[in-house]
């Protein structure tokens, strides 16, 4: 799948993309380079993957979260979802580099967004390969009977 690099100035203005399932965005803290990955996409959610230390997140379209990528108990990373186009199969984010501190509020926030996040999403999971197959199906389908019809009506004439 396709990772789009992001450099320090657009990570700091903030970075927004529409990506697919499998789709990423490397970008880099401190020195250290990072993925954001869509793991998973529904019609209401999506789940990401950060890495290089493994953290996973549900976000609902509206939600923003914040992550810690370094080891300083700050939070340096924002991720927004800002939308999701279940006809091209596409969330749409923003990620931005932040310096927050963590507290236990916050820690309780995040917490409250991913609860949330994952209760609100419908597991119908959009699949554009399974979705284009069944679309030629039906449309198969449709075209046989059309012909069958037109077949049958010819005979009966005669």
């Amino acid at each position: 799948m396709i990772t789009y690099t992001v450099n320090d100035e657009q990570f700091i203005q903030g970075y927004t993309r529409a990506l697919k399932t499998g789709e990423s965005l490397r970008f880099s803290v401190s020195g250290e380079s990072h993925n954001l990955k869509i793991d998973s996409l529904t019609e209401s959610t999506i789940t990401i993957n950060i890495t290089s230390e493994l953290q996973q997140a549900t976000l609902s379209v509206g939600d923003m979260r914040r992550f810690e990528l370094d080891g300083n108990n700050f939070y340096d990373l924002s991720v927004a979802l800002n939308s999701i186009n279940v006809t091209t199969n596409k969330a749409e984010i923003t990620i931005l580099s932040i310096n927050e501190e963590i507290t236990s509020e916050t820690i309780a926030e995040e917490q409250d967004k991913e609860d949330s996040a994952s209760e609100s999403g419908d597991g119908i999971e959009n699949e554009e390969p399974a979705n284009f197959f069944n679309k030629w199906i039906l449309s198969l389908v449709i075209i046989l009977i059309i012909v069958g019809l037109v077949i049958y009506f010819k005979r009966r004439k005669k």
